[in-house]
């Protein structure tokens, strides 16, 4: 025992012995091995191979390191970043990782990360550390800092001047800095050296399409590329797509046929065999080859719109609208998408959801001139002839030989005063066009002009093109209503409706004659029978939910009707944003955040919905979560002028100038005619005392809207802001003569005041308010300027006139009940209740209300509808107050008390807090 259990002893050392003899060995092998898979670029193997070999020699920084190597090339990132590190840890040469490391983090879009780190290295390996100051180069210039940028490359350049791989990416650091010229003659220097270079040819093919707009010159690079590497399909589709788009039926069918025989089973050549087939005609073969792509790619985009094309084509419009929904949805900025979806919405007459779809393609700084033509047709069928004719007007300057821009051009004439010339180009080109843009863009400028017997003339003309279509007849309709003839537009509509009984611009207007005749029931019973029709009709039910809400219907009734138009169709933002913004207007913020909350989780990519939600957060005082949401649309749709909008108010409300200036000019170059963010650039300007820039900024909005006030009423703000009263003046006068006034009557008439002009102010109040007697917003300014200076006579007669204009104008209702309430008169009661009428369950109104009834010693039911007032907005210091003056009038004193002690440790200050110490002085007294 003792013999066989020393022999057994000894064999298990020997066995150990042998095992660790042969332990480097295999170490060495399994090394050899992984290098010989790594040259076939066979990387599953190596990677086997070098995992094994770290099981028994995890120390080994060679294995590591080839590990990160072969992790990074099979897109391993966060694997590859690990074994790199432990590689130089062990010691691996620094000039072997560094490179391989600088592209995991490239790869990685950490930029920053990899310019901290590797900005100043230097390595003993030119090549390598050339290699390394490419990758920095690349990612500085990624990062918006072009001079880091361009000092990198030109280290990378001194250390390996033949290096293909430091000339192209000098040639995109040149690109990405907007030197399109240095980067293309920086590619030929290259590629006279490396002919043969596959990228080098790729790349000048793209910046001479995108950059230099050269197809004959990108085509060419295209080609030599193609001789490189003849089966790389997406050039392949690239160069058919450019045949396609010149019209060029023939290379583009010689190219399919190469792409074919290169890749005869890949996707894309079997979705290029679908575009050769669309563009010539073949529908129904377009459609077979479709249908089979889409089993095995759903959600491809590109493929849901060649999907809509095709069934719009076979006038399967309902097919073709679900293809095109799909495809915007899943790719929000796909433009081509988008037009189609809104010629879709345009030819079953949807117009306000054909202009929803291509809001965002026209707040892009560069908007093709089919957009704005379709776009400005959505605008007229909305009812906007403003509208439609300043989108007409911007396709001017494009395509000049075709009707559009013909059409464009004659609209720009008629804004510069040559009306005969343009009126005759217009029905010239009317007459000579099968379609109907140029009759609507016509109709549009003669409504806009006033002249209705013209535009009759012109729906004429319309209506022999389209005799059964309810378009003519709901222009004329429009007509007439614009004329102050109701009869005949009721008439005209009902004629629209005869046509098409689900035309919804028509049933709309007819619902609302019928209100205006006081006939709530036929208007919801039109727009019910609508929805017969038409279930899921979005612009129906929100139709309804008006109705109810003009009606005085409740508000949750009302909420609920635009629940209705959601779930018809919960992809569409339109009725999540209807209903956000009817919270908003009646003061609800809570339930409009929670339904902007429910609308961004169900549409997370909708810009329009996640602005909303950013709007309800403001609202509600959350400021931080405001600017991540504002923050969070500019970095997913970077095109999108909300997301740096938002934040450039955010930036305002806490003072911090500078952003707001950084932020509002971002916004402005993505959208150069938003006011929003041409005020926030001159607020930000004025308040850090730039009024000169203000003032260059209020300049350009002149010149955009020459024929309008608002540049103007700026220029006299900025004036006023530096107490420059005659100045200011002179603008606000200048802006009266401009169409939309506005505020410029009441900014003209305080600036007369502040220059102690009284006289001159009274005047102008009596001259301008006789003159246009129904300038609501110049007649509440003078009643409430009389109302603060205590003279109630005047300001009561100033509230009665514009009841004379706006008899439901329920801030003005709100506003004469106060003025009775303050004196003690009766009347205040009846006043108040037609005021909620107009304007359902607002806070503010309701808290009127109840001081009214406890003014009349109505004060149980005073206490009651405060209290719901309180309900809702418990945290409102001045609801409170106006609960303790109730409870005063009632005689509870007890009550009364409490309500103003807990006002007394409210903080911030709010109207009527000065009333406190008074009111609780005078319950002591009692």
């Amino acid at each position: 025992m003792k013999r066989s259990s020393f022999l057994f002893g000894q064999c298990v050392l020997l066995m150990a012995l042998l095992v660790g003899a042969c332990s480097d060995k295999g170490s060495d092998a399994l090394l050899i091995s992984a290098k010989g898979y790594l040259e076939k670029n066979e990387l599953k193997a190596a990677t086997i191979q070098l995992k094994n070999l770290l099981q028994d020699n995890p120390e080994s920084a060679e294995a590591r390191f080839l590990l990160g190597k072969t992790l990074f090339k099979q897109g391993d990132l966060a694997g590859a970043e690990i074994e790199l590190k432990r590689a130089l840890e062990l010691k691996h040469p620094r000039s072997a990782v560094a490179p391989v490391m600088a592209g995991v983090l490239m790869a990685g879009q950490e930029f920053r990360k990899l310019t901290d780190q590797y900005a100043g290295l230097v390595l003993d390996d030119k090549p390598a550390e050339a290699e390394v100051q490419t990758l920095v180069a690349l990612a500085f210039a990624v990062q918006e800092q072009p001079d880091k940028a361009r000092a990198a490359i030109v280290k990378a350049l001194e250390l390996a001047p033949q290096s293909p791989q430091v000339l192209l990416a000098n040639a995109r650091i040149k690109a990405s800095a907007s030197d399109t010229d240095g980067a293309l003659a920086a590619l030929d220097e290259m590629l006279a050296r490396a002919p043969t270079d596959f990228d080098a040819w790729q790349l000048k093919g793209n910046l001479l399409l995108q950059l230099k707009k050269d197809a004959k010159g990108a085509i060419e690079a295209y080609k030599q590329a193609l001789a490189i590497r003849p089966d790389n399909v997406q050039l392949h589709a690239t160069l058919i797509s450019l045949y396609i788009t010149q019209r060029d039926q023939t290379a583009a069918t010689q190219q399919f046929d190469a792409l074919k025989k290169a890749q005869p089973e890949d996707p894309l050549t079997k979705f290029y065999e679908a575009q050769i087939a669309f563009s010539r005609g073949d529908f129904a073969r377009t459609r077979q080859l479709v249908k089979a792509l889409l089993i095995g790619a759903p959600t491809n985009a590109a493929l849901l719109h060649l999907a809509g094309a095709v069934e719009l084509k076979l006038d399967a419009v309902a097919q073709a609208e679900t293809y095109l929904t799909q495809a915007v949805e899943l790719q929000p900025q796909f433009a081509a998408a988008r037009s189609l979806l809104a010629q879709v919405y345009l030819r079953t007459d949807r117009p306000a959801r054909a202009m929803f779809v291509l809001r965002p393609m026209l707040l892009r700084p560069a908007v093709d001139a089919d957009t704005l033509m379709l776009a400005g047709r959505a605008q007229l069928l909305a009812n906007d002839a403003k509208g439609a004719d300043e989108l007409f007007r911007r396709a001017a300057a494009m395509r000049p030989s075709d009707n559009s821009a013909r059409t464009a051009l004659a609209i720009l004439q008629l804004s510069k005063g040559n009306a005969d010339a343009a009126f005759s180009e217009l029905q010239s080109i009317a007459a000579a066009e099968q379609g109907v843009n140029v009759d609507l863009a016509l109709i549009s400028a003669h409504m806009k002009r006033g002249e209705f017997d013209a535009a009759a003339r012109a729906i004429d003309v319309l209506e022999k093109k389209q005799p059964t279509s309810p378009i003519a007849a709901d222009l004329r309709g429009l007509v007439y209503l614009m004329r102050g003839d109701r009869v005949s537009a009721r008439k005209s509509f009902e004629q629209a409706v005869a046509l098409n009984p689900g035309y919804v611009p028509s049933v709309i207007k007819l619902g609302g004659l019928d209100l205006i005749d006081k006939k709530p029931e036929a208007a919801e019973a039109r727009v019910k029978n609508l929805l017969k029709i038409d279930p899921k009709s979005v612009q129906g039910w929100l139709a309804l939910a008006d109705l109810k809400r003009r009606s005085g219907g409740k508000s949750e009734d009302v909420a609920k009707l635009m629940g209705e138009a959601i779930n018809a169709s919960p992809i569409d933002p339109e009725p999540r944003l209807a209903l956000i913004d009817y919270h908003m207007v009646r003061g609800d913020v809570p339930d409009a955040l929670t339904a902007a909350q429910t609308g961004a989780a169900a549409l997370p990519l909708s810009a329009e919905l996640l602005d909303r939600l950013a709007r309800a957060l403001m609202a509600s005082g959350d400021l931080n979560r405001a600017s991540s949401t504002f923050g969070k649309i500019s970095s997913q749709q970077s095109d999108s002028p909300l997301g740096f909008q938002g934040l450039s108010e955010i930036n305002l409300a806490n003072r911090d100038y500078t952003a707001a200036a950084k932020n509002s000019k971002r916004a402005l170059e993505l959208a150069p005619n938003s006011l929003a963010a041409q005020q926030i650039s001159i607020i930000a300007a004025m308040n850090q005392k730039r009024p000169k820039d203000a003032l260059a900024l209020a300049r350009i909005v002149q010149t955009q809207r020459a024929n309008e006030a608002v540049g103007f009423i700026w220029e006299g703000d900025i004036e006023a802001g530096e107490q420059h009263w005659d100045l200011a003046a002179a603008a606000y006068r200048r802006a009266l003569t401009k169409s939309l006034p506005a505020q410029a009557p009441v900014n003209l008439h305080r600036a007369l005041v502040a220059a102690s002009k009284v006289s001159e102010a009274t005047k102008f109040a009596d001259t301008w308010a006789a003159a246009h007697p129904r300038d609501v917003l110049f007649l509440v300014y003078l009643a409430d300027r009389a109302d603060n200076l205590g003279n109630t006579a005047l300001a009561e007669k100033r509230y009665l006139q514009v009841l004379e204009v706006q008899p439901a104008n329920p801030v003005v209702l709100n506003n004469l009940a106060w003025l009775l309430i303050k004196q003690k008169r009766p009347g205040a009661v009846i006043l108040a209740e037609r005021a909620l009428k107009g304007a359902p369950d607002q806070l503010t109104l309701m808290d009127t209300l109840a001081m009214a009834l406890s003014n009349e010693n109505q004060h149980a039911k005073a206490i009651e509808m405060q209290k719901k007032v309180l309900t809702r907005s418990a945290d409102a210091p001045a609801f409170h107050l106006t609960m303790a003056k109730i409870y005063l009038q009632a005689g509870d004193k007890v009550l009364a008390r409490a309500e103003l002690e807990e006002l007394t440790r409210v903080k911030k200050d709010f109207p009527g807090r000065d009333e406190i110490a008074p009111l609780l002085k005078s319950l002591s007294q009692s």
